[in-house]
Formats: structure tokens, C-alpha cells, sequence
């Protein structure tokens, strides 16, 4: 294993695992939440969702179990996180060691494209979006989620570790407030 993936700064080491599945139990319910709210909109299951930049494949089993597509693909650059992926996937779930900031994708069009604590991490986000865009089916989205639960998005206020368990809450813009 690497200590720097393609200049990820946590690498895909064992502790680098580790720590993204602390995250995945951490943002779990807003994420979950988030994707809820994309299946409910979207209405008919997608054929393919797409996840990018799974690490070892938390992120991907749970678009699967919560979109309901009929084929989940997680792709990341890291075979290490692919392997470790692999060893738990559910049927219907398939990983690839791809860079996601290259396209085509190794698959047909997707109805969702989804990435989370993905944006952060590239060099130049609008442009990688723009990518993504093409990779998409006629008619369907991309989803992603920052670092950090939005606290306005409709699944609710986030309850953040650090915060008593209080929501977090995103200060209200003042009059004359620039944004």
C-alpha cells in the first residue's frame, strides 16, 4: 500500500481504511438521507449508479441499499481499496480501480453519479464536474456530498459529533451580509 494515492493525503493504508470507515459511520445518516431523497425524485430505479472515489466500497453499498439500482459500480483509483471493496460486496455491487477524474468511465452511462468527500480532493472541481456530466444518461443527475452535513439540505439539520448532539446550525445571512 501507498501512503499517497495519485496525492490523496491519507493514502489507502490499513489506518487510511480505518479512518474512512470511522467517516462512513459518522455521515452515514445524512448521507443516507441525501440519497433517499434522490431515489424519491428520481423515481424509477436507476440502471446504474456509479460512485466515485468509493475507498474500500463504504460509500457504494450504501447507494446500492438505498437508490435500489439495478447494478452499483464503485470506482477508485487505489487497487488496495478496491480489493478490500471486493471481499464485501453484495450482489449487484462491482468495484474497478479507475481514476475518476478520467473519462469515459469503464461503464455505460449512468443514472447517478455520486461522489462524497470526493470535490475536496481534485485539483479543479468545475471542470472534473463538467466530466462527470457527460458520463451521465439522458435525463438523470449527479449527487454529491461535502465534508460536512448541510444543515439546510430537506433531510434535516445534521447532528454533528463535538456539538452535544445539538443540530448544526449554518449562521442566517444579516442584512447588508456578503455572500
Amino acid at each position: 500500500m501507498t501512503s499517497a494515492v495519485g496525492g490523496y493525503a491519507f493514502g489507502d493504508s490499513a489506518p487510511a481504511a480505518r479512518r474512512l470507515g470511522l467517516l462512513a459511520d459518522v455521515f452515514e445518516p445524512p448521507s443516507r438521507a441525501f440519497l433517499a431523497e434522490f431515489a424519491r425524485v428520481a423515481g424509477d430505479p436507476v440502471d446504474l449508479a456509479v460512485d466515485l472515489g468509493c475507498g474500500p466500497g463504504h460509500s457504494t453499498q450504501l447507494v446500492a441499499s438505498v437508490v435500489g439500482a439495478r447494478r452499483t459500480l464503485g470506482l477508485d483509483q487505489s487497487g488496495s481499496f478496491v480489493a478490500l471493496a471486493e471481499a464485501g460486496a453484495p450482489p449487484g455491487v462491482e468495484f474497478a480501480v479507475h481514476d475518476v477524474t478520467v473519462v469515459p468511465f469503464p461503464s455505460p452511462p449512468a443514472g447517478l453519479v455520486y461522489g462524497r468527500f470526493l470535490l475536496s480532493h481534485l485539483p479543479d472541481p468545475p471542470a472534473t464536474l463538467a466530466a462527470w456530466a457527460t458520463q451521465l444518461a439522458p435525463g438523470r443527475a449527479a449527487a454529491g456530498r461535502r465534508g460536512r452535513p448541510d444543515p439546510h439540505h430537506p433531510a434535516g439539520p445534521a447532528r454533528l459529533p463535538g456539538h452535544g448532539g445539538r443540530p448544526a446550525r449554518r449562521p442566517r445571512p444579516q442584512p447588508g451580509d456578503r455572500r
